[in-house]
């Protein structure tokens, strides 16, 4: 009885350890440390993270073989946006992936009181307050007799400006004169399609600088409100264009001219560079990069009270009248 007692108790001595000895060879462990090198001694951790190879998980950084948490830099203005930077404040990384401000929605511009006194005043002339049933004499003569008119147009928030060359568009080409001057204009505007889109009416002002006779002035403002007519149907066109019926294109197209509100103000009440830097001079749409970032520096200057080249200022001054003032109201006066 003791031999067989004995022989048990050895058989369950070595089960215990075969599963010991399966335990050490088949279950996960962690690495060994390895010695330090340094001077000191000691001993140092294996890395856990390796660039390419081994990445840390969301919200962290591998840092000398260590994952830290990470918190991205701010994207700039107009800036690119993707895991490498975050928009922060008022600005959102929009459809097209580039960190803009974010326009309030249509209630909150038309709750604004600014607003409000604004379509007030300028409803007050047409047929039962609502600048939609405006008839264009009604509302170009309103325009050209109300000398507040500019300060009234300067409250709605996503007001866009375009500007033109010195006598452009001329009579005797066509207009846009080249590709790259209509796709420079086109990539502007559209930065500004959501509020095009929902705006109930849409102000197209034409204006010319002071050079040349009134005549010739009041027929620039016209045909820059024509072109402005053209790029915003341009830029409001569906990216599918292609696979929507001519039908579709032609309604869509009369919804939005439809919208427009013509006044030509040609050379009278020009702009000067304070009040246009204050109240415009945030949504400026030149024909090139270059002239837009050469006019949004000048009014940079003139709005931090730095002294400006009198060419320079000569240029800005009359660049910034030479101009579509295009104006979305997201609300029209009767409710």
């Amino acid at each position: 009885m003791d031999a067989v007692k004995a022989f048990l108790i050895g058989i369950g001595v070595l089960l215990v350890g075969l599963v010991g000895v399966t335990i050490y060879l088949f279950i996960p462990k962690e690495p060994d440390p390895v010695e330090t090198k340094s001077a000191g001694g000691g001993i140092v951790l294996p890395p856990e993270c390796e660039d390419g190879t081994r990445p840390c998980g969301r919200g962290q950084q591998c840092v000398e073989g260590f994952c830290m948490r990470w918190d991205p830099p701010a994207c700039g203005k107009d800036q690119p946006c993707s895991d490498k930077c975050t928009c922060e404040g008022n600005f959102k990384c929009d459809a097209e992936r580039v960190c803009r401000v974010q326009a309030p929605s249509a209630d909150e511009v038309c709750k604004d009181p600014r607003v409000v006194a604004a379509v007030k005043r300028l409803a007050e002339e047409c047929p039962g307050g609502d600048l939609k049933a405006c008839k264009p004499d009604e509302w170009a003569k309103f325009v050209m007799k109300e000398g507040r008119f500019d300060e009234l147009i300067a409250n709605f928030p996503d007001k866009i400006t375009i500007h033109f060359d010195i006598g452009f568009p001329r009579t005797d080409t066509s207009w846009p004169p080249d590709r790259d001057i209509e796709a420079h204009y086109l990539e502007g505007l559209r930065k500004h399609r959501a509020a095009l889109e929902r705006a109930e009416v849409i102000f197209v002002i034409g204006r010319a600088s002071p050079i040349g006779n009134w005549h010739m002035n009041r027929d620039l403002a016209f045909r820059r409100m024509n072109a402005a007519d053209l790029l915003i149907a341009q830029a409001l066109q569906p990216e599918n264009a292609g696979g929507i019926k001519q039908s579709e294109l032609d309604a869509k197209l009369k919804a939005i001219n439809d919208k427009l509100k013509h006044a030509a103000l040609g050379q009278d009440r020009p702009l000067n560079l304070g009040f246009f830097t204050q109240h415009y001079g945030k949504n400026i749409v030149l024909w090139s990069q270059e002239q837009q970032e050469r006019l949004g520096r000048a009014l940079a200057l003139g709005e931090q009270g730095d002294v400006i080249a009198e060419k320079e200022k000569a240029w800005a001054f009359a660049t910034l009248n030479q101009v579509a003032i295009v104006v979305p109201v997201p609300c029209g006066g009767a409710r």
